[in-house]
């Protein structure tokens, strides 16, 4: 189910229209309605982006001026900046998306683009049994739940550490800046999975950023779900979306010396020993996986 409704473009290149008009006669075939205006480019005191008018639900602006970005962005309106030829020394400091060849994208990067606006979480893989998917405030107290669990906490610790000391309004503080600023900068991060059959949260997994090496591979499992294959499962499938969606050329992961199962299943899933180290002053083994060529 797409949550976009309707492309809006407000071009100030003529020459830039082909391209956009490409895609558009893609996203009719989704359903997704579109809009191509050609626009003066504004002189002082001119507010050409008000002739756009409101913003309802469902629609995703797309503008090639700079000026006109940085009005939408200022109104909050959910926004992709088109780059080309002929703004190639144009400015867009506030701008949090942009394209290159819109006639290559993908309808569903569109989505994602207006998702990230609209707050609603990424939907990212399927396996056969469960659903991947980003975190949301409404995840919590499942979270929680399987947190309190002591296997958990001796392995990965308590769920946003012990400084929140139960603090809800801390955690949900915690959680907002981690949905905005992990996934929203790097475009991947721990995500939630869940249950298809039950819809139930069972645990997390994905990937935490390694500044200057390579990301780090992690999952959790809730006690009512382990050792039944769901670690594996997910956990394969993330690997293959690090390679064909985040372009990674390896992952780590790091494994303390007593967590036999994670240490089993990092060899199942094909990762080498790479040595020891230490972690948050905790003894591990330090696991890489190189991603088999594409081609």
């Amino acid at each position: 189910m797409f949550y976009l409704k309707k492309v809006a473009a407000l071009l100030e290149e003529e020459k830039a229209r082909a391209k956009l008009e490409s895609l558009g006669a893609r996203l009719k075939d989704q359903g997704i309605g579109f809009q191509l205006k050609t626009v003066e480019k504004p002189r002082a005191g001119e507010t050409v982006w008000e002739s756009a008018g409101q913003c309802p639900g469902g629609v995703l602006w797309i503008t090639d001026s700079p000026e006109i970005s940085e009005a939408f962005i200022k109104q909050e309106r959910p926004l992709l900046v088109y780059l080309h030829p002929w703004n190639r020394d144009a400015s867009f400091p506030l701008a949090g998306f942009a394209m290159e060849e819109p006639q290559e994208l993908e309808v569903q990067y569109l989505e994602n683009v207006y998702r990230r606006f609209a707050d609603i979480p990424w939907e990212i893989l399927t396996t056969e049994r469960c659903r991947v998917r980003e975190m949301t405030l409404g995840d919590l107290p499942a979270l929680e739940e399987i947190y309190k669990d002591r296997e958990v906490r001796r392995f990965t610790g308590t769920l946003y550490g012990e400084e929140t000391g139960g603090n809800r309004q801390l955690q949900e503080s915690i959680m907002e800046n981690y949905i905005r600023q992990v996934y929203g900068f790097y475009g991947y991060g721990v995500w939630i999975i869940e249950e298809k059959q039950s819809g139930a949260v069972i645990g997390r997994a994905g990937y935490r950023p390694v500044k200057g090496d390579a990301p780090e591979l992690g999952y959790v499992i809730g006690a009512p779900w382990r050792r039944k294959g769901f670690a594996r499962e997910v956990c394969s499938a993330v690997l293959d979306y690090g390679r064909e969606n985040l372009s990674f050329r390896r992952v780590q992961a790091l494994v303390q010396e007593e967590n036999v199962a994670s240490i089993g299943l990092c060899r199942k899933l094909g990762f080498e020993e790479a040595g020891k180290v230490a972690e948050e002053g905790r003894k591990c083994i330090r696991f890489l996986y190189s991603f088999p060529e594409l081609y």
